[in-house]
C-alpha cells in the first residue's frame, strides 16, 4: 500500500509542477504506446519464457515517462508467472506489483514480501515509477523503444498461450503511461507462446534388427577373443618348451 500511495503521490506532484510552468509547459496528450517484444516466440514445455514491455514514442521523437501502469492478463493453466527481471536501460525507482487487491482485486493475495510476485491467476497489475528529481532526470520512451521490464513466465503446459495488456481492469485499474492529458497511447496486440513437447523419437522394426544384429555381433567377437586368448597363452608355452628342449639337446 506505501508503494501505492508512493506512486500517485509522484505522478500528483509531477502534474502539478508541470501545471504551475505556464501554459506553455501543460501536459500534451501522450501517444506513447505499450507493447510486447517479442510479440511470438517458441519454447519447450518447462522452458522461461522472457517477455519484454516496451514503451514506445509516436509522433514526438522523444516522450518523457513518470509512471508505467500495465495490467497483465495471461492463461494459468499453460504460463506460471515467475517474476521480474530489470534488465532495461533505465534505472526506475521502483518497478513491481502493487497492492490493488482492494480496488478491483488484483494481485491478490498481496504479501509484504520482496520482490512480491502475485499469485499464478491469470491477472496482475504492474507499475514502474520514475527516479527522484534529485537523483535524475525522468525515462525517455523513443519511437525505436525503451525497455521497461522483463516480465518472465515458465511455459507450464503444450499449446499456443497469450499475454496481454487490456486499457482497463473493473472500475479502477487502468494500463496507461504518465504524464499526458489525455493517454492518446495505444496498446500493443497479445504476445503469443507457442509451447512444444518434444516427442521421443519412435523407434521401427528395422532399426530394432540393426540394434540387435550390432549387438550380435559385439557379443560374437568378444567370445571370440576369450577363446582365442588361452589358444595364444598355450602356444607361447610350447614355443618356449620346445625352445629350451633344443638348448638341452646342443649342450649333450
Amino acid at each position: 500500500m506505501i508503494k501505492k500511495l508512493a506512486t500517485w503521490m509522484w505522478v500528483s506532484v509531477g502534474l502539478a509542477a508541470v501545471l504551475a510552468c505556464g501554459p506553455a509547459a501543460h501536459a500534451a496528450p501522450n501517444d506513447v504506446s505499450l507493447e510486447w517484444r517479442p510479440a511470438f516466440q517458441t519454447v519447450e514445455v518447462g522452458d522461461v519464457v522472457e517477455l519484454g514491455l516496451y514503451v514506445v514514442a509516436g509522433d514526438e521523437p522523444d516522450q518523457s515517462v513518470w509512471v508505467v501502469e500495465a495490467i497483465l492478463l495471461w492463461q494459468a493453466d499453460k504460463l506460471e508467472l515467475l517474476g521480474l527481471n530489470d534488465n532495461g536501460p533505465y534505472p526506475w525507482l521502483g518497478s513491481y506489483f502493487p497492492d490493488e487487491s482492494g480496488l478491483d482485486g488484483l494481485n491478490a493475495p498481496f504479501s509484504n514480501g520482496d520482490p512480491f510476485v502475485p499469485a499464478n491467476d491469470g491477472d496482475a497489475w504492474y507499475n514502474a515509477l520514475r527516479q527522484l528529481p534529485t537523483q535524475g532526470g525522468p525515462a525517455e520512451a523513443t519511437p525505436e523503444g525503451l525497455l521497461v521490464t522483463t516480465f518472465l513466465f515458465r511455459a507450464a503446459a503444450a499449446g499456443t498461450s497469450f499475454v496481454e495488456i487490456p486499457p482497463n481492469y473493473g472500475q479502477h485499474t487502468l494500463s496507461r503511461v504518465l504524464p499526458g492529458d489525455p493517454y492518446e497511447g495505444t496498446l500493443g496486440p497479445p504476445a503469443a507462446i507457442e509451447a512444444i513437447s518434444l516427442p521421443i523419437p519412435a523407434v521401427s522394426e528395422w532399426g530394432l534388427v540393426v540394434a540387435g544384429l550390432l549387438l550380435l555381433t559385439v557379443g560374437t567377437l568378444a567370445f571370440a577373443d576369450r577363446r582365442t586368448a588361452p589358444n595364444v597363452l598355450a602356444e607361447g608355452i610350447l614355443q618356449k618348451t620346445e625352445a629350451r628342449s633344443r638348448c638341452a639337446g646342443r649342450l649333450r
